[in-house]
């Protein structure tokens, strides 16, 4: 019988000593930010907008009763206008005659009616005494003084009457010039109202707008002291992230090549601080908390590739990192050439992709 010689399988580790004050420390931070994460939502109780101010409610209030009280007189300015545009022909010119016009012209026309009289009666007994033409004379003469006292009483009358309208067409003329002179007084008195009180709710609206911005101020600095007060640990963990990744200190790396295995020492750790800032920071964070690091280690543990491809801020490359601790084979190869190979398409973006396409691709597959 012929016997075949097997193939040997070899297994190989690897482990990476990190010192215990550094273990500790991460621990801490752990611990710090696990106590952040169960902490209950803190509410904000106070306002954040500041109501209006007194003097801004002064200034609604004043507009919103006194905003239109200079209309009356501006409806006084109108009517005074429309009166002083009113024609004679239109206006009551009863109104401008003189009522004891009859009455004042009774006294000269009863004087004119007793001449009268007496001229009739002169001429009646001058008629009998020239006795020219008898009776006939006589009467003509009369009829003739007559009819020059009734005509004189006419004119006189006539004269009276147009003196009259001469003088109420002067009242009216002079009305109506009085009534413009009102109209314009109505309209500045109107005009000079409504300017005191918008000038008054401007000032008080604009005092107000002053001491609200004030209030406003402080109700900002309250919240600020709020957030500060809430994220104050938050705050205080940043500084210890930090430290871990930056504060220079000694490892000790041991091991062979192995098929199979997890990651551990400085990966776990560097996983860690990442994990943890990137709770409360976000993947820039993550990637300053362990900047110091990585100028200490370099490119090889800290894959320049990777980290090439994803991009310092992101923290997928760590996830890269722990697939290539797993594959020492592979491990080897990459750790002897990530520095140019880095260096060599860091202006590449296509074979960026396709590398970035391949990293996602094998730490994804089970």
């Amino acid at each position: 019988m012929t016997l075949k010689k097997g193939k040997t399988k070899t297994s190989t580790s690897s482990s990476t000593t990190i010192p215990t004050w550094l273990e500790d420390a991460s621990q801490e931070a752990v611990g710090k930010a696990k106590g952040i994460a169960d902490r209950p939502y803190t509410p904000y109780d106070k306002p954040f907008v500041a109501p209006l101010s007194s003097d801004e409610q002064a200034g609604i209030d004043l507009q919103r009763e006194q905003g239109s009280s200079y209309q009356p007189i501006f409806n006084k300015a109108e009517d005074a206008a429309d009166s002083a545009n009113t024609s004679w022909l239109n206006a009551d010119q009863g109104a401008y005659m003189s009522p004891f016009a009859d009455a004042a012209l009774e006294p000269g026309a009863r004087k004119l009616r007793e001449q009268g009289t007496k001229n009739i009666r002169d001429a009646g007994s001058s008629a009998a005494m020239a006795d020219a033409f008898g009776g006939s004379r006589a009467t003509l003469l009369q009829t003739e003084t007559a009819k020059n006292n009734t005509q004189a009483i006419s004119d006189y009358y006539a004269e009276g009457f147009q003196k009259n309208y001469e003088d109420a067409y002067q009242k009216f003329n002079s009305d109506r010039e009085n009534f413009r002179s009102m109209a314009d007084e109505y309209r500045g008195l109107g005009k000079d109202t409504q300017d005191a009180i918008h000038t008054e709710v401007a000032s008080l609206m604009e005092n107000g707008a002053l001491s609200r911005s004030l209030e406003q101020m402080g109700i900002g600095f309250d919240y600020k002291q709020f957030q500060e007060a809430r994220d104050w640990d938050v705050s205080n963990l940043q500084p210890l992230l930090e430290v871990l990744g930056g504060v220079p200190h000694s490892s000790t790396s041991t091991g062979s090549g192995s098929d199979s295995g997890g990651g551990g020492g400085i990966g776990d750790i560097l996983g860690l601080a990442s994990t943890v800032v990137g709770l409360f920071g976000g993947k820039k964070a993550a990637s300053k908390g362990i900047g110091g690091m990585i100028k200490k280690f370099g490119g090889k543990i800290f894959c320049a590739v990777a980290r090439e491809v994803f991009g310092p801020e992101n923290p997928e490359w760590v996830r890269f990192y722990y697939w290539k601790e797993r594959h020492p084979i592979f491990r080897r190869a990459y750790n002897r050439w990530c520095d140019p190979v880095a260096a060599w398409m860091h202006d590449k973006p296509r074979v960026k992709a396709l590398v970035r396409r391949w990293m996602r691709w094998v730490t994804r597959k089970r």
